[in-house]
């Protein structure tokens, strides 16, 4: 089975810093919205649902990573060329044979 090309963490750092700085000024505005003796009632859902959020952002960032590296390693043409070549080599093997005394 053949694997995908590999992605590093510096091609994910830039886009999770972003997410993460992000993520840092939504939980701090959440956080702040809680009164006195509720601070857990009042931040606990919206804090999770935050950190839900980024944890799809993050997937989804990766996946995308993944996909265009595998993306960029095929051929700029595509696999119609790979065909084209078999087709071509085919054609040459078949014209070789006929050139050839029986």
């Amino acid at each position: 089975m053949e694997r995908l090309q590999d992605i590093t963490g510096q091609q994910l750092k830039p886009g999770f810093l972003e997410l993460a700085e992000r993520l840092s000024v939504d939980v701090a505005a959440v956080m702040n919205t809680a009164r006195v003796g509720r601070l857990i009632d009042d931040t606990d859902e919206g804090v999770d649902e935050l950190c839900k959020q980024f944890q799809k952002k993050v997937y989804e960032m990766a996946t995308q990573a993944k996909i265009d590296a595998a993306e960029a390693a095929f051929s700029p043409d595509g696999p119609s060329d790979r065909q084209t070549g078999r087709k071509q080599r085919a054609s040459k093997d078949r014209l070789h044979h006929q050139k050839r005394p029986h």
